[in-house]
């Protein structure tokens, strides 16, 4: 289903539907210690310019971070940030994300995750 919002510009928002499982686990995010690539392209159409994520994630220890941003974007102000506040207690966000024409966007985890789980759940054209 597709969704105009007004003032976006563009073909407005794309509903995905209802996948049948998560598209990203745990083992679809190193943790390097540096800003990483992740293609959305298998899922994302061409023409795409933001991605709707649905993110879960647990952790033993407090703090763990995921964060997501525009592939491209060298500052951190403008950086989707997913934080274990509660060890042990599954946490849940609905991130934005821009992508670049190629369907990329970046990601750093800041430690490993007992669990990672993410859905395109849309994106906007």
């Amino acid at each position: 289903m597709m969704m105009h919002i007004p003032g976006a510009g563009g073909g407005g928002y794309v509903d995905r539907g209802d996948p049948g499982t998560y598209d990203y686990s745990q083992a679809d995010w190193s943790t390097t210690g540096s800003w990483t690539d992740q293609d959305l392209s298998a899922i994302v159409p061409a023409g795409a310019t933001a991605v709707h994520f649905r993110i879960q994630i647990n952790d033993a220890t407090g703090g763990t971070t995921l964060k997501l941003r525009k592939n491209g974007n060298s500052n951190t102000w403008n950086v989707a940030q997913c934080r274990i506040i509660v060890a042990n207690e599954a946490t849940f966000y609905d991130v934005i994300v821009g992508c670049d024409s190629a369907r990329v966007i970046e990601y750093y985890v800041t430690a490993a995750f007992d669990w990672i789980r993410a859905t395109v759940a849309g994106w906007w054209l």
